[in-house]
């Protein structure tokens, strides 16, 4: 156990280094969701590196013997690799299945997966597919900036189809698959028994890995 622990929302406000572009509601959904992952060694991976400073943020948050890692498809981005500081840096596209296959190879099953990358959805969900079935149980997938999901330029919009929203509103339903009528087909099928939870908030959707036991309803009481 770690003493004395740094709020996150502390760790961002002191810190002077590379530019962490983020929205000020995303600290706290962070802390709230990550700081049972603080006391042990984890391996990271942040979709996104840009200027490279969210990097240096969790590497200050999660445990010292945490693996940081950040993908981003820039070649100059490479800069921010610092494997003295368990900091990794790897230059590839975040839909190229192989790349991230290299990555589970290279660094083992992430703890926690943060995509803040190109945000169009069909990458966020092809990754998203990929990568789910390969993490632990008890791990950690979170999708920032769904608000893209509204907005054209990134393939959004209220209520279009394949926006990233509208497909993890299909996934509330598979969480409950076994009450459903009749199994129907369907490719989110692939994710049946992996997904624990699914928690909502604004801009950001956050999945716990898990697999669903077979559920009962008891009695209570004695009269």
């Amino acid at each position: 156990m770690i003493e004395n622990q740094v709020s996150l929302a502390s760790i961002f406000e002191n810190y002077s280094g590379h530019i962490a572009h983020k929205w000020e509601h995303y600290i706290e959904i962070y802390e709230r969701t990550f700081k049972h992952l603080r006391t042990r060694p984890i391996n990271l991976l942040e979709i996104g590196i840009s200027k490279g400073g969210s990097l240096n943020i969790w590497r200050e948050y999660f445990h010292p013997d945490s693996a940081i890692v950040g993908i981003d498809k820039n070649p100059e981005c490479a800069v921010h690799d610092d494997p003295e500081s368990k900091i990794y840096a790897r230059i590839g596209k975040q839909q190229d299945k192989r790349f991230l296959n290299e990555l589970v190879s290279e660094f083992g099953f992430f703890d926690v997966v943060v995509d803040d990358g190109s945000h169009q959805m069909d990458h966020v969900i092809s990754t998203f597919s990929h990568l789910f079935p390969k993490i632990p149980d008890g791990s950690i997938y979170l999708i920032e900036d769904m608000q893209c999901s509204y907005w054209p330029k990134f393939g959004g919009g209220l209520h279009t189809p394949g926006t990233v929203i509208e497909w993890a509103k299909n996934l509330v339903d598979l969480i409950n698959i076994e009450y459903w009528p009749t199994e129907e087909q369907s490719e989110l099928l692939d994710l049946k028994n992996q997904i624990k939870s699914i928690q909502f908030f604004n801009a950001i959707i956050v999945f716990e890995k898990g697999v669903h036991k077979k559920t009962r309803a008891r009695k209570y009481g004695s009269h």
